[in-house]
């Protein structure tokens, strides 16, 4: 069996294996040719690996479609039109959050039993995944009903940093901030993530001072509530 320097010694073009040294392309490096030449002859089957070597780009490939103008115009609606939806869908989101805070930590409490255990805030969170029925910015729906909450779940801090792929970032940057809280003696934070696998984020609802919370017992935080709906 060849070795793996002999395999990265193929010329990406005319995959010959010559005595001289390949030359890579100057910009990515992830391939390699024996002359300008092949590297010229292969330079339109390169360019979309290229940039996704280099940027981590996904560009789907464009040869389906058949005039240079609607190439043109996919490719605007890629790079310009795209970027302004999914802004659009996280400004929804934020919008939700605002508009639901009260009614997750109230849930953040009675989940994670903090009024029984408070040193449950520092272990676990609160995870809500929420989806969406229709993918494009809304503008007139109210915020509270721009996403459906689908499941509701207490999780390990340690098991969401360690095994969740889209919420181990931001548990590190959690994790920094209870420290700083601490120090400045904030008191405990309890914490919310909201999970939308449709958009691959996940954003943090975080409240400190969560002590004078748990001095109110259910039933006045459901009359809070409920006086709060009414106005």
């Amino acid at each position: 069996m060849a070795s793996r320097s002999k395999l990265n010694q193929i010329c990406q073009f005319c995959r010959c294996t010559p005595r001289t040294e390949l030359k890579k392309c100057h910009k990515c490096g992830s391939v390699s040719y024996c002359s300008h030449a092949c590297q010229r002859e292969d330079l339109t089957n390169h360019q979309r690996a290229c940039r996704v070597a280099r940027e981590g780009v996904i560009i789907p490939p464009l040869d389906f479609l058949k005039t240079r103008k609607e190439k043109e115009r996919l490719t605007e609606i890629l790079t310009h039109c795209v970027p302004r939806l999914l802004t659009a869908l996280y400004n929804d989101l934020a919008r939700w959050m605002e508009a639901k805070s009260s009614a997750l930590l109230e849930r953040c409490i009675n989940d994670l039993k903090l009024r029984y255990t408070p040193s449950a805030c520092e272990t676990h969170v609160l995870r809500v995944v929420v989806s969406r029925d229709e993918m494009w910015p809304s503008s007139t729906s109210t915020p509270g009903e721009l996403f459906t909450v689908t499941k509701f779940q207490v999780m390990d801090v340690q098991y969401a940093r360690e095994s969740m792929v889209l919420w181990k970032d931001c548990m590190r940057e959690l994790e920094i901030q209870r420290r700083e809280a601490k120090a400045n003696g904030l008191g405990m934070i309890a914490v919310v993530g909201i999970e939308c696998p449709a958009l691959a984020t996940v954003r943090l609802l975080q409240f400190t001072g969560v002590g004078r919370y748990l001095l109110v017992t259910p039933a006045e935080s459901g009359q809070r509530s409920h006086r709060r709906a009414r106005r």
